[in-house]
């Protein structure tokens, strides 16, 4: 194997490969902290080269405590084109912001995509209580005020936090989502909204293929003037009265 031309190609490709910032090869990153584990999309969505298999998912994340999974996207169900296809991959079938309505990632026929954002991370770190990231993403510039999605996630062993920043000028039209997986209430999890009112919904899982369950999806929607907060929290083990309170403070 040359290994000098494969370190060329990559770098003409724009692929940089480094350990200490997967999410530009791969565009994901994991959270560790005990028994939960957190994969979040903190990068583009793929290579510019072959988007075919693309979602709407800049900032979504999948989440696990212990062997259980807990927070999770829609799954696949079908890949020819038709109006399945095209909502498992749209922003709302993903446990991300939408603005507007708008799409983070244009999506046509089965396997074919337009214009599109692209997320970074802005800093990561841990100290005793929590392994921590900040990304964000310039998917919804091309909207009147030029929205900027940040989130922060907070990992600790008993307790997630996912904290939303949406940066901009004007009013605008929020929805933030959260598909909580059919076997969630085995790990005991207290979920709160911190952006407002949360509506419950049946949704469809679609795990593996030709097969369908039923899940859990929250739902947050206001309109509101820029700047937004908002987000939610997952705590592990925990009475559903549980109320959300942390400091930063090793």
């Amino acid at each position: 194997v040359d290994v000098q031309r494969l370190l060329a190609q990559a770098r003409a490709l724009e692929t940089p490969l480094s350990p200490r910032a997967p999410e530009h090869a791969s565009g994901l990153v994991q959270l560790a902290r005990g028994p939960l584990r957190c994969v979040l999309r903190a990068g583009p969505h793929g290579p510019d080269y072959q988007l075919g298999h693309a979602h709407a998912d800049l900032l979504a994340f999948d989440a696990s405590y212990g062997a259980v999974r807990v927070v999770t996207d829609t799954g696949t169900a079908a890949y020819a084109d038709g109006p399945l296809r095209r909502h498992l991959r749209s922003t709302a079938a993903h446990n991300t912001v939408q603005i507007d309505g708008a799409e983070l990632l244009e999506a046509w026929s089965s396997f074919r995509s337009g214009r599109r954002g692209r997320a970074r991370v802005l800093a990561s770190g841990a100290n005793d209580r929590f392994e921590w990231l900040v990304a964000a993403h310039d998917g919804y510039a091309r909207l009147a005020g030029a929205p900027q999605p940040q989130r922060l996630w907070l990992a600790g062993e008993d307790a997630l936090w996912v904290l939303d920043a949406v940066l901009g000028a004007g009013r605008h039209r929020i929805a933030s989502r959260l598909h909580l997986h059919p076997d969630a209430a085995q790990a005991a999890c207290s979920v709160r909204a911190l952006g407002g009112d949360a509506r419950e919904q049946l949704a469809p899982l679609h795990e593996h293929f030709n097969e369908t369950r039923e899940m859990r999806q929250l739902v947050v929607e206001t309109d509101a003037t820029l700047p937004w907060l908002g987000g939610f929290w997952l705590r592990f083990g925990a009475t559903s009265d549980a109320r959300p309170s942390f400091s930063l403070d090793a």
